[in-house]
């Protein structure tokens, strides 16, 4: 039992207990520390924590029933709660939240338990040991088994610890990466309660209420999560589920119409294209499912070239394009002016291809009806990023017009596009010609890109970012600041490692003031890294850095990067790869097709540049790999695959040695398998030309 195995400081004078437990702070480290001697004092461990580890092990124990464990840890939390002194002490204790979190989790688990988790949760709140974690155990538990207004009336109990223990939020649970949010998950289940209510009209301003969500702080209920839980906790009960993504896209609907910079704001802070591709379909079937019972509900112009114009950021062009022609009706002039980035960035194989879609989107859609200083501003940007440097310079000189010229917005998307890709102009070309203050985060980055690769000197560099940057003590001008976003961190961090005394002690998160803790932004730092550094010397130094904690997302792009940079090598992209295996020992579920996928392409790039077969067997290895280890591959790359085998077949006239057939014959017939995907029809017409067999059904 746990009362028989309390601590020494129990076993103790109460004067003496007290002063043992008053030197905890001091001695903790030199405690953990200590190795076991023959004759040593014993060792001092806090009552909270010998607790936690008594639960522990009764929770390990397979005869322990939840109510016989519970039972015993109230009876302790009131011998602990009546000999401690100071009356805070467990409320500002952390010893127990994991083995209260695997008691809540036993509990619900249990058919016909005598204890109910609610009850359980409902003493951790009497004694002060209940966190953010455990209520949403229990809210998820009431939501499963039906009782949505006990779980409104849980969320009411939960605010009310949350004010009475702020600790109960601050110190939740974080997972390895830091970025499991109890309180996030918590305000989602809410929500879901509040939309599966019989007879509910979601009301917006209603739910707010019961949240008690602060909209003006910037509090915004996650919709994307509640989505999410939706689908898991209902999976098994379509009706229910549907009925709550009907409400869910009301609510929704609601949010954006009322919010829409908020909505706006929340598409430039998404971090990943796999998010902004989530947020876009939400975003569509919100449109969808309002429209068909109210015919004046139609998607709205600004949102929708904003959706274009992350996805041409995030170099998903052809996501963009997707954008445009699922809303083409509505003919606005500014998804069509989008839609010049979008097809800039679509894969073709001269610059002049490029440009014969970007004149021809202009004169047949935009020029004829009267194009505005923006639809310039996109045709610019759109030359410059298809790599038509005369033509951009030309445009500006010969078809902008002149009271054109003076719009803002215009002039720096002019300038950024030749900073950001011409090589040829330096900054010094330009500088005379930039604001005092610039608006466009866009052209601040590309003038702070172009003075690391020209060698600008530290001291200029540090002057320009400080003033673009500038902190405003006029509280007027507080909301007008410039921050920096995510490209220009990436960007501030290789500058700091370029102009560091010691590169050797260089720290890259740390030099930015970030953490490995938020795992999202700092893959997003890392791909912004890996796009503007030329080099891979840098790129190591930073994998090194980073490599904890292991996530296949992060480490999928430091082996891009060996594929990518001119300097890189195949050879330390497996080493990587290796490292990931290592990492993830026998969790195969983490090994999946973000860490594969990369090698994959990476090798068919090899095969085609190279001209050389032997990669191609490497392409084969990690296909069987991923077979193996259950990773399903994209369309994406199997028609890189597909594409890769085509060319060479081109190259070699069709006469594949065995190895290489063993590989290729079997892939063509497992294309047969995929389902919906549609083989390109070139690939095809190029393997028959050189005599490959191809199954007569593939077409």
């Amino acid at each position: 039992m746990l009362s028989q195995r309390v601590g020494v400081s129990m076993m103790l004078p109460r004067n003496l207990a007290l002063r043992h437990i008053n030197l905890v702070a001091r001695r903790v480290r030199l405690v953990r520390n200590q190795s076991t001697e023959v004759n040593s004092t014993p060792t001092f461990v806090h009552p909270v924590s010998r607790l936690g580890n008594e639960l522990n092990e009764q929770l390990k124990s397979s005869t322990g029933d939840s109510n016989a464990i519970y039972t015993s840890l109230k009876d302790e939390l009131a011998q602990l709660s009546e000999t401690m002194k100071d009356p805070t002490l467990l409320q500002r204790s952390f010893g127990l939240n994991g083995p209260l979190v695997s008691l809540l989790r036993k509990s619900t688990a249990e058919e016909g338990s005598a204890v109910d988790p609610y009850q359980i949760l409902n003493t951790m709140c009497q004694f002060q040991v209940a966190r953010s974690p455990h209520f949403e155990i229990v809210l998820r538990y009431l939501l499963q088994n039906g009782s949505p207004q006990e779980v409104i009336a849980l969320w009411v109990k939960y605010l009310e610890t949350i004010a009475e223990n702020p600790n109960a939020l601050i110190q939740s649970f974080r997972n390895r990466n830091g970025n499991n949010n109890s309180h996030e998950n918590s305000i989602a289940l809410t929500t879901l309660a509040y939309l599966s209510l019989p007879d509910n009209k979601p009301d917006l301003n209603i739910l707010y209420q019961i949240l008690q969500l602060d909209k003006d702080a910037g509090q915004q209920i996650p919709f994307s999560r509640v989505s999410f839980l939706n689908d898991s906790i209902f999976s098994s009960n379509p009706d229910m589920k549907k009925i709550i993504g009907e409400r869910l896209d009301n609510m929704l609907y609601q949010y954006i119409s009322t919010n829409k910079d908020s909505y706006l704001r929340k598409l430039d802070k998404t971090l990943q294209p796999y998010h902004l591709q989530d947020l876009y379909q939400q975003y569509r079937s919100v449109i969808q499912v309002n429209s068909s019972s109210n015919p004046e509900v139609s998607a709205d112009p600004e949102i929708l070239q904003k959706f274009m114009e992350r996805f041409v950021s995030f170099n998903k062009p052809s996501q963009a394009v997707k954008v445009f022609n699922d809303f083409k009706t509505l003919n606005s002039s500014l998804l069509s002016d989008k839609l010049l980035l979008a097809v800039a960035g679509l894969p073709a194989p001269t610059r002049q291809l490029k440009m014969d879609r970007i004149l021809a989107i202009w004169n047949s859609v935009i020029k004829p009806a009267t194009p505005s200083a923006s639809s310039y501003a996109c045709l610019l940007e759109a030359l410059g990023i298809s790599g038509n440097f005369f033509q951009l310079q030309n445009m500006w000189s010969k078809e902008v017009p002149e009271s054109f010229k003076q719009d803002s917005h215009l002039r720096e998307s002019y300038l950024s596009s030749l900073l950001r890709y011409d090589d040829k102009v330096t900054f010094n070309n330009v500088s005379d010609k930039l604001p005092e203050k610039i608006e466009s985060i866009e052209l601040i980055n590309a003038v702070l890109l172009k003075m690391i690769k020209g060698n600008a000197p530290a001291e200029k560099f540090e002057s320009f970012y400080a003033h673009q940057f500038m902190k405003s003590d006029d509280a007027e001008n507080k909301n007008f600041e410039r921050r920096p976003n995510i490209e220009t961190l990436a960007i501030k961090m290789w500058a700091n490692y370029c102009y560091a005394k010691d590169a050797s002690t260089f720290d890259f998160l740390k030099s930015i003031s970030q953490t490995n803790r938020n795992l999202l932004k700092v893959n997003a730092l890392i791909e912004q890294f890996i796009q503007i550094v030329p080099s891979t010397v840098p790129i190591r130094e930073l994998y090194k850095q980073t490599k904890d904690p292991l996530d296949s997302r992060k480490y999928g792009n430091f082996i891009g990067a060996e594929f990518e940079k001119s300097d890189g090598s195949f050879e330390v992209a497996e080493e990587i790869f290796r490292d990931f295996l290592k990492g993830s020992k026998a969790q195969t579920k983490k090994i999946d097709r973000f860490v594969i996928e990369p090698l994959i392409a990476g090798f068919c790039e090899y095969s085609i540049r190279q001209h050389d077969i032997s990669f191609l067997l490497k392409v084969s290895t990690y296909v069987a790999f991923a077979s193996q280890v259950g990773s399903e591959l994209t369309y994406v790359i199997t028609a890189k695959i597909l594409h890769t085998i085509a060319i060479l077949s081109r190259e070699t006239n069709g006469k594949f040695e065995k190895s290489a057939l063993e590989f290729i014959n079997p892939f063509l017939q497992s294309l047969l398998d995929v389902e919906d995907f549609n083989p390109n029809s070139r690939d095809l017409d190029l393997l028959r030309k050189s005599n490959v067999t191809v199954p007569k059904e593939l077409s």
